[in-house]
């Protein structure tokens, strides 16, 4: 959903999507020596759920990409 490199503003991502009746988790990651907390999504069961999740976060004005892993 989002990278920041506060914590707890990532969290407060986290319950936004939560709040909108997703799945959603904060993964710390260190990417040129900065520490980033990931604000993720999923994994869906289909492309398709994936995109409804999309929309539905749109929705509330939380932007958003589908990434395939």
């Amino acid at each position: 959903v989002r990278s920041f490199d506060d914590p707890d503003q990532a969290d407060a991502r986290r319950a936004e999507i939560i709040l909108n009746g997703l799945s959603a988790d904060v993964v710390k990651s260190i990417e040129g020596g900065k520490v980033w907390y990931r604000v993720v999504s999923g994994p869906y069961d289909s492309a398709d759920a994936a995109v409804i999740a999309q929309q539905t976060l749109q929705h509330s004005g939380i932007d958003s990409i589908v990434v395939k892993q």
